[in-house]
């Protein structure tokens, strides 16, 4: 089958000095920008890093992702990256790669497969590395994203879909002023068409859902995408969509494998549903 290749390209202006700079921070070593995208096809979305220089030298990254219908968001302002995550970069990464000193332009993401190509780029647009190279691209991904996973401090809306050989289910959490709505519906398929029952709901305080949230490492599924493990012939799947901290949106998928706190947040769901 014919191979489709989809680039994710970047139009950010580059505003240098405009973010503010935090002790402890890493230094650039002459580095130049670059864009890292991660996407997933099946959920219909990316999640791509912009990183660059300031004047300082410091690097700054800004994180952006697409929503449902394809419209990208800003999902962080410009954060200026660890002092380990600079070590990070440069010890496991960004030093195993060619012409590092020149601009990187996004990765590829071959759609029919699971597969990430990491294509570099000179100065004239011609291709450096055409060999897939999964290990470095999520290497920087997963370095830059620490800095991002800070805490969270509010949450709007989430959704958490999970599927599997014997039921289909959603987790829905609101949070209204103050007060956070937790419903579960099934989902069965008929005539053609998904159709939700509302299984069970419930409301709390929306600071003890916070703690429970921050608890369960939230913020760090963010961009998370577990592939089906090798050897195993069914399981759960999972897919969470998120809006917290006034707009940053959280997505995040697994088959078989999921993101640290995931298995005690539904564990707790289940237990306030049951009450």
């Amino acid at each position: 089958m014919k191979r489709k290749i989809v680039m994710f390209t970047m139009a950010v202006s580059m505003l240098f000095g405009l973010f503010g700079c935090a002790g402890g921070t890493g230094k650039a070593d002459g580095w130049q920008e670059f864009t890292l995208s991660r996407s997933h096809m099946n959920a219909a979305r990316c999640f791509r890093f912009h990183v660059f220089p300031n004047d300082a030298g410091q690097m700054l990254a800004e994180g952006y992702c697409t929503d449902r219908e394809g419209r990208e968001h800003r999902s962080e302002d410009g954060i200026v990256l660890s002092e380990d995550t600079v070590t990070q970069l440069r010890g496991m990464a960004l030093e195993k790669l060619p012409n590092v000193k020149k601009k990187l332009l996004p990765p590829f993401e071959v759609m029919d497969g699971e597969e990430e190509q990491l294509i570099l780029y000179d100065s004239r647009g011609r291709a450096k590395q055409k060999e897939p190279d999964r290990g470095v691209t999520d290497a920087v991904f997963e370095a830059i994203l620490s800095d991002f996973c800070r805490e969270l401090t509010s949450f709007s809306e989430i959704s958490i879909h999970v599927s599997g050989m014997r039921h289909t289910v959603e987790y829905e959490l609101v949070n209204t002023s103050g007060n956070a709505e937790l419903k579960l519906y099934r989902i069965t398929f008929a005539d053609g068409e998904d159709r939700r029952q509302l299984e069970g709901t419930i409301e709390c305080d929306a600071e003890e859902m916070l703690a429970l949230l921050r608890d369960c490492r939230f913020l760090n599924w963010n961009g998370f995408d577990g592939p089906h493990p090798d050897g195993v012939l069914d399981g759960e799947m999972f897919r969470l969509y998120a809006v917290v901290n006034d707009g940053m949106i959280i997505r995040a998928e697994g088959s078989e494998n999921f993101p640290d706190g995931y298995h005690e947040l539904i564990r707790a769901f289940d237990g306030m549903l049951s009450e």
